[in-house]
């Protein structure tokens, strides 16, 4: 591949990376906030949403990554939520309390937002 295409490339990616998260914001908008979660902040700014669960391996994996980013670009306003699907609380305050806990954490236990935002892919318990 030529150096040329590269940036076209990335463009390419950048511009459908944000269509989705357009995608997930409208539809999350539609269905109303899930609780702890008021987009109005956001509005203007580039948004990560993450769905994890504290029992899923490449889900923690993901969180050092995603500090580093955040780190990285919050000047530029991109910031991150992460929406929790644990059935169970405490687990996943437990994981926040491991130095994750920088960004925006909304907990989901009924998976309600995943569903209403079109992502299926979560790894099996």
């Amino acid at each position: 591949m030529s150096t040329r295409s590269r940036p076209a490339l990335r463009r390419v990616a950048c511009l459908a990376l944000l269509a989705i998260l357009a995608a997930v914001f409208t539809t999350l908008a539609d269905t109303g906030d899930p609780p702890g979660l008021d987009l109005a902040p956001y509005r203007g700014k580039v948004v990560l949403v993450d769905f994890w669960a504290s029992w899923c391996g490449p889900c923690a994996a993901s969180f050092p990554w995603m500090e580093s980013m955040r780190e990285r670009y919050a000047a530029q306003g991109f910031e991150i939520v992460s929406i929790n699907l644990d059935s169970d609380r405490d687990s996943a305050d437990r994981f926040l309390a491991n130095g994750y806990g920088a960004f925006h954490h909304v907990f989901d236990p009924e998976g309600a937002r995943r569903r209403n935002s079109e992502s299926r892919r979560c790894p099996p318990r």
